[in-house]
């Protein structure tokens, strides 16, 4: 019974080391954009992210909601500030935390802050596992992709 526990314990372990190169592999889920949603519904996908700023990083929007008024709300700067959002990575799912919208840019990027899956401490054996995925692998988007 004791073997059966620890054989357990090694895949889950296993698995959430995958989960995690993942969110390394795509830059804390930044490579593979967004899915922003308000009130539970999808409104937006984010990508093509360029750094702009320390810490500040901006996205090409794209908006995906059918109804025209959100279609048109995407497009201003009030809608990106003042609205309650979640933010969702497309590459895990997961939310990120803490991010936050300083609006639209003049090229009409949604400039964001904090928008990244967190990875909660550092272990250095992260370096070299996604080096070697990265040479290894055709898929740049990271382990357990599907």
């Amino acid at each position: 019974m004791q073997t059966l526990g620890l054989v357990l314990l090694g895949l889950a372990a296993g698995w959430l080391y995958l989960r995690r190169l993942r969110v390394l592999v795509t830059d804390y889920g930044r490579s593979e954009g967004w899915t922003v949603e308000h009130e539970g519904q999808p409104v937006a996908v984010l990508t093509d992210p360029r750094y702009e700023d320390m810490f500040w990083v901006s996205y090409r929007a794209e908006a995906v909601s059918d109804d025209p008024v959100v279609r048109q709300a995407v497009q201003t700067s009030d809608f990106w500030i003042g609205s309650a959002l979640c933010w969702k990575s497309r590459a895990l799912g997961r939310v990120a935390p803490l991010a936050f919208s300083a609006g639209l840019n003049d090229a009409g990027r949604v400039v964001m802050r904090a928008l990244y899956l967190p990875v909660w401490f550092d272990n250095p054996l992260d370096d070299v596992a996604v080096w070697v995925w990265k040479r290894v692998s055709n898929d740049r988007r990271g382990p357990g992709s599907a």
